[in-house]
């Protein structure tokens, strides 16, 4: 619950920061005066926010409806984000609401997509990271 709060606090300094205004804010966790971030994001709409949650926990994906977008991890088959699109839709995330999932430079991505998946992130690593692997996956670029 405490790290939730800190969360919500440091989103709502963040979005003034990104807003290009002048920003002042007394909160339970940050104490932000006269602070202004430059340069403002060139995009009008801002810079999109992603969220991130571990399936099956609901709670962050709850937040993330709020937002921009949300990467999923630990979803571990394609027909489980049925049940993540349903969740945001009934907590109102916004038309063109980008679902991020992940995998391995040999998985196929086509199965999420069908599913809603609106991005695909190889992972590469962490541990046992091969460079001639994380080579070929950047020569190859992203699979279409």
């Amino acid at each position: 619950m405490a790290r939730a709060a800190i969360l919500e606090e440091h989103l709502e300094v963040l979005l003034g920061l990104l807003s290009g205004e002048l920003v002042d804010h007394a909160g339970p966790h940050y104490r932000i005066d006269q602070v202004r971030f430059h340069p403002a994001p060139h995009n009008p709409a801002g810079i999109p926010i992603w969220m991130a949650a571990r399936w099956p926990n609901r709670a962050p994906v709850r937040r993330a409806a709020r937002y921009d977008g949300l990467f999923i991890i630990q979803c571990e088959k394609p027909d489980q984000l049925d049940e993540v699109r349903r969740l945001l839709e009934d907590c109102g995330a916004p038309e063109g609401f980008d679902l991020v999932v992940n995998g391995g430079p040999d998985a196929d991505p086509q199965p999420w997509a069908e599913h809603g998946a609106t991005w695909w992130l190889t992972q590469l690593g962490p541990y046992d990271l091969d460079l001639d692997e994380v080579r070929r996956t950047v020569t190859a670029g992203p699979r279409r």
